[in-house]
Order: structure tokens, then sequence, then C-alpha cells
């Protein structure tokens, strides 16, 4: 899941990014305290969350945030100092305390970016027609393989052990007809 971070202090701002790329197995695109490189994040890289720093941003840049998040595919995670306002907004972002436990934190943020993770079904169809023939396990593990992943980050995204991963691709290719990773990611895009 790829994260673009907004946070003022670019000390706390590296640990954070750090502990979301070391111990949460995000792939931070973006570390800043601007909202527009973030945004230009969404666009370029195809952020799906993006994690912000609540109680240093006004209220111009939050609004600056909602309005964006209209045009793109993205949820908003907040950190903030207050315990109380923990939970989802009418907006549709998600606000987490500071002092949540780390393993707490990247399940909210897992659960503030998985509507907004891509997942082709190939020419058009939809995902429960099963397309192209594959499972739909075979055909998760396919969307993961077109995105780029590795085995190791497909076992952790899906639960799946990294073994069986391999024996899945290994299936995808045979039924596909593919020689190759590449021509599975252009097979289900086509």
């Amino acid at each position: 899941m790829r994260i673009a971070l907004l946070w003022k202090e670019s000390i706390v701002r590296d640990a954070v990014a750090n502990l979301l790329e070391n111990r949460g197995r995000f792939d931070v695109v973006v570390s800043t305290n601007q909202a527009k490189d973030c945004l230009q994040a969404v666009r370029e890289h195809g952020v799906h969350v993006i994690v912000a720093e609540s109680d240093l941003m006004n209220s111009a840049q939050k609004q600056f945030l909602f309005g964006a998040k209209l045009l793109g595919s993205f949820g908003i995670l907040f950190v903030t100092d207050d315990d109380e306002l923990e939970g989802e907004t009418p907006d549709g972002e998600v606000m987490v305390p500071v002092t949540l436990r780390r393993e707490e934190f990247f399940e909210k943020i897992r659960e503030c970016g998985t509507p907004y993770l891509e997942v082709p079904t190939g020419r058009g169809k939809r995902r429960g027609d099963k397309p192209h023939g594959l499972s739909a396990r075979e055909h998760d593990v396919a969307a993961l393989i077109a995105k780029g992943y590795s085995n190791r980050r497909i076992s952790e995204e899906t639960g799946i052990q990294e073994q069986s991963v391999k024996n899945t691709i290994s299936t995808i290719l045979r039924k596909l007809d593919c020689e190759n990773r590449t021509q599975v990611a252009l097979r289900l895009l086509f």
C-alpha cells in the first residue's frame, strides 16, 4: 500500500516514515510538510492513504485535502493528540490518537487504504466472474503481480504463505499461458 506522509516536524516525519516502511511494510512515496506534495504523489504514484498530523494543520489545509479527495481515490488518516477524537468523521477520514499502539496504527492505515487498492479485473468483467479462468485467490495474486509486488510482499498483503504464493504463481502462469510475470500483468490489463 502506497502512503504519502504529511507531518510538520522533519525529524518526527522521518521517524514515522521509517516506522511505516520498515515495521509496517508500507511504501512511503513522499514524506513532506506540504499538502500539495501529497496530492502530487496521489496523481503520480497512486497513493492509497495520506497519513497526516492533524493537530498542526489549519482548517484551510484540511479543506484542501477534503476537496482533493473528491477528485481522487485515496483515504485520509489523521493522527491527533486528542484521544477523544478517535474514529471516522462525517467527511470520511479516519482519526487516530498518537498514543495508538504500532500494530493498531498499521491496521487503521490498512483499513483506510484498502477500499482504494486497484485490482485489475480484465476486459471489463466483474471480479466474481473469474476472468481468464482464474480462481478468486489466483486473481488476487495476479493483480498484485501486475503491481510489481515480490513473492514476499504478495505473501504479506494476502496472508498466504510464501511457498503457497510461488505455487499459485506457477498455476497462474500455466492457466494464462505466460512465461513470466510481465506477461501476466499484460494479460490482465488487455
